[in-house]
């Protein structure tokens, strides 16, 4: 009788410690999912922040502020197009492709070749300030080499 007593306390403090075990191994997994979640949330938004804008438009100005149109680059990140309005006539490029040398989440580098009669190519150097890139277009061969750019 004794040791049928000690086998079932035994038994009993056996079923207790899988118990405790198994309630524990549910309590890692939460707090594991719960840490894998709050990362995620945490890590998300500055990778969003980074990430490469589908496209930006906005205006070039010259530096003297007498002239300004509009500039825009489209599918950044896939197959980049530039829109260029100018106000000199045969200057105007509509959706002309672009190469995207630089992105490092901040600063945005692209090139344009292109042969017209204002010029044969031109790069553009962009740099993140909140929601608007700000910098500068130089195209040798226009009345200003070096435009500032804005855009959104």
């Amino acid at each position: 009788m004794f040791v049928h007593i000690a086998h079932q306390v035994s038994r009993e403090h056996g079923q207790k410690t899988f118990q405790l075990l198994e309630n524990l191994m549910i309590t890692i997994r939460i707090t594991a999912m719960f840490a894998v979640v709050l990362l995620a949330g945490l890590v998300m938004p500055a990778s969003a922040q980074n990430a490469l804008p589908v496209s930006l438009s906005g205006n070039w100005t010259s530096p003297d502020n007498m002239y300004s149109q509009v500039f825009e680059i489209e599918d950044i990140g896939t197959s980049p197009t530039v829109t260029y309005w100018s106000n000199r006539s045969g200057c105007t490029m509509e959706k002309v492709p672009a190469i995207v040398q630089r992105w490092d989440g901040k600063d945005l580098h692209f090139v344009i070749k292109v042969e017209m009669p204002c010029f044969e190519s031109f790069e553009a150097k962009l740099t993140k300030e909140g929601d608007v890139y700000k910098g500068k277009l130089y195209a040798p061969g226009l009345t200003y080499p070096e435009l500032d750019l804005t855009l959104r």
